[in-house]
């Protein structure tokens, strides 16, 4: 697209990934500095009960197909038909590709395989895969039994680092990011934000939050991290907290009647944030003083709110 709005191509993503009597859908998107497109996301035979299977497709700034994986598992555990589910994607200055999401049974990309442990819940995953396609390494976050560990979305700092967000819909459990150092346990949490050094592959820092899972993360010009969900925070590049708390002018741990899906940063650092609101929202002070607050027109409302 360019600045005007106008689009230089479309594409049917459904002509290159998966065959015939396929539902597909598409999660998340990263450019590469030579405007090559990745994308990811997940598809489902609509003719029988298979289950969904995750994909990474590279396209080049003209919209041809380079490339695209299929996760190509066969392995069963205990009668479990194996399920992916490829939620973000973030590639680094080489133009190598980080996926995150979650898995059932077992998930394969080229010759790097991660087995489940426990049948009853979804892992965790982040795979690199090299510009041309190979796949490089993969690492599992695992759940405990009947407890999820689900991820969301991936970004990739100026040091090449990785910060993947994610979450569940219950407390109780437990997902274990475990490296050559040994086994961090995230126990009783509702959401989990982790920063991985991709050159050792070892956790750099993860952290839990008791508030709803985390949606979207954003890298700002300093390598300050911006997440979002049941709450809003920002994270200095060592993992400390700049700030958090939950919705503007709510006390609790869910979205309710406002709920921010996504952020970004401006390169000045400023914050932008998206989502969805009822009723009247708390927007933040004005210049002059006061509380300012915007009014749905109706309904469920879209806003954007800009936080310098």
């Amino acid at each position: 697209m360019q600045p005007n709005g106008t689009y230089d191509w479309a594409l049917n993503i459904g002509n290159h990934v998966a065959g015939p009597n396929t539902d597909r859908v598409g999660y998340a998107v990263d450019v590469d500095a030579s405007g090559n497109a990745y994308i990811v996301g997940e598809t489902t035979p609509s003719s029988s009960n298979t289950n969904q299977r995750a994909f990474i497709a590279k396209f080049d700034q003209n919209g041809t197909l380079l490339w695209h994986l299929q996760d190509n598992s066969t392995f069963q555990l205990s009668g479990v038909t194996p399920e992916s589910y490829a939620r973000g994607v973030a590639v680094d200055s080489s133009g190598a590709a980080y996926i995150t999401g979650h898995f059932k049974s077992s998930i394969a990309f080229g010759n790097h395989q991660r087995n489940q442990t426990t049948s009853s819940s979804l892992d965790g995953f982040i795979f690199k895969i090299n510009p041309d396609g190979t796949s490089a390494w993969a690492k599992k976050i695992q759940a405990s039994s009947g407890s999820p560990c689900m991820f969301n979305d991936i970004e990739i700092d100026s040091q090449d680092y990785v910060i993947m967000v994610g979450g569940t819909e219950t407390t109780g459990h437990t997902c274990a990011f475990t490296d050559n150092s040994g086994t961090t346990n995230i126990a009783n949490e509702k959401s989990y934000i982790a920063k991985l050094n991709t050159s050792t592959k070892q956790w750099d820092w993860v952290i839990g939050v008791g508030y709803e899972k985390v949606f979207d993360v954003a890298i700002g010009p300093a390598d300050e991290i911006a997440v979002v969900g049941g709450f809003e925070a920002l994270l200095n590049p060592n993992g400390t907290w700049a700030w958090q708390h939950p919705q503007p002018g709510l006390s609790g741990s869910s979205c309710g009647n406002y709920c921010p899906n996504a952020v970004d940063f401006d390169s000045e650092g400023n914050l932008f944030f998206t989502g969805y609101f009822q009723g009247s929202m708390y927007a933040g002070q004005r210049e002059g003083g006061g509380n300012q607050f915007i009014v749905s027109a109706g309904g469920t409302d879209i806003f954007v709110r800009k936080k310098a």
